[in-house]
């Protein structure tokens, strides 16, 4: 069912993608009822499922659902130090979870340059555009960069585990941690210099590859949240 629906895909416009980032970034820590995270968490499976990506999204979506599951349960515990600590945890967490997902749910359903022309339409200053680009680039390269590591690793018959992480930290450190900051450094002097190549920094007029334009699904989405942030808002839930 789920993949009969991920073929109806929508392309949500980047320009919504982006005011949706400050309004739920924002009113995320607003809000302290769980019921505005469990509606963030609607919205993005929705989204997933309607742009073709729920399935590489299905485990984080079942994680942020344990942790609201779990923050919802915490009220029946007894000890108020333990509630208030558990609580403070899980507030922080939950928040910091949802702007993974929302960065997940970016990189796998945007091109970078159309969220460039997207940012540029909105006459966003150069000097914000270029860390956009180089960190849209720069985050899943180290994250390839990571997994090669890892195999080099199996390949030479160490294998970190979770425990095995907690157990020799040191190791982890030198086998993975440090290559990782050394290549760091070139990639984000390479992907800088890859920007500035292709005319980014430039304030001269350029042309666009994409044409933008709203579609009544970005109004519908773009409705939906403001409605209920307002309702959020006004104490309805």
């Amino acid at each position: 069912m789920i993949q009969e629906i991920s073929k109806l895909t929508f392309q949500l416009d980047p320009r919504i993608k982006f005011l949706l980032i400050l309004i739920i970034g924002f009113m995320m820590f607003y809000f302290t009822e769980i019921g505005y995270m469990i509606f963030i968490l609607g919205l993005f499976i929705f989204l997933s499922i309607f742009e073709g990506v729920f399935n590489e999204s299905f485990k984080y979506f079942l994680i942020f659902s344990i942790l609201l599951i779990v923050d919802l349960s915490s009220a029946y515990i007894t000890n108020i130090w333990f509630n208030i600590a558990l609580s403070t945890l899980l507030y922080v967490v939950e928040r910091l979870f949802v702007f993974g997902i929302i960065g997940f749910y970016i990189f796998k359903t945007t091109k970078l340059s159309k969220f460039i022309s997207a940012l540029e339409s909105l006459k966003i200053p150069k000097y914000i555009i270029l860390p956009f680009s180089v960190m849209f680039r720069f985050l899943p390269t180290i994250l390839e960069e990571y997994a090669y590591l890892r195999d080099s690793m199996k390949i030479r018959g160490i294998n970190f585990s979770a425990k095995m992480i907690i157990k020799k930290p040191l190791d982890y450190m030198e086998y993975i941690i440090v290559p990782i900051l050394i290549r760091s450094f070139k990639i984000s002097d390479e992907l800088s210099a890859y920007a500035m190549l292709r005319g980014l920094d430039s304030e001269k007029q350029k042309t666009k590859l994409f044409d933008l334009k709203f579609a009544v699904f970005d109004y519908l989405i773009i409705s939906g949240v403001s409605i209920f942030t307002f309702i959020f808002y006004i104490g309805v839930f």
